[in-house]
């Protein structure tokens, strides 16, 4: 069983999403030989995953020409996997687990010339399984977009070819950088 709902919401430059997903499987099976003197081997199982998300973003232009860009975004998720075990009748496993992430961050886009763009995020991670830790990870990432360079130096080097075909998308640097703390405590 399968069930699912996803909503969305954009007033100008704020945009929101919700989702919602559960998911739920039974399985039970006979296995064995056709010997009646051998036992059949029983086994249930019954499995569970449930999610919930809630993103939002907002983006605001700096100039007036909108070259300058800051976007800011905070998410939080929660999820609880349930898993039921039995074999021959005996429970072999009963577990769950929750967990929540929040997820925060601004980034920075210029559209000139080339483009760039710079992210800065963090994440706390808090589930049932690690029960002493809260966990912080913060990034950051730079991308250079080169596409419009290289076009104009093959605009340059190859002045017709096909009506330039050769047009380049998709190129660019990227650097990403992240670190992993770990807190006794709520907060760091």
């Amino acid at each position: 069983m399968l069930t699912w709902l996803k909503t969305k919401y954009k007033k100008k430059e704020f945009e929101t999403e919700a989702s919602l997903s559960f998911n739920k499987q039974w399985d039970e099976r006979e296995m064995g030989m056709m010997n009646p003197a051998l036992p059949l081997l029983l086994r249930n199982e019954e499995l569970s995953d449930l999610r919930a998300g809630l993103s939002s973003n907002y983006g605001l232009n700096i100039d007036n020409r909108q070259k300058h860009r800051l976007h800011f975004l905070a998410n939080y998720s929660f999820s609880r996997n349930e898993n039921n075990v039995e074999r021959m009748k005996q429970q072999v496993f009963d577990g769950f687990r929750n967990a929540h992430e929040i997820q925060y961050g601004a980034s920075y886009n210029y559209r000139g010339e080339n483009k760039v763009s710079i992210d800065l995020k963090n994440k706390h991670y808090f589930s049932n399984t690690v029960q002493n830790y809260n966990n912080f990870f913060p990034s950051g990432s730079v991308a250079v977009y080169l596409e419009d360079f290289l076009n104009d130096i093959l605009d340059d080097l190859i002045e017709t070819w096909y009506l330039h075909r050769y047009d380049l998308n998709q190129l660019k640097l990227f650097g990403s950088a992240g670190r992993i703390f770990r807190c006794r405590r709520l907060f760091c």
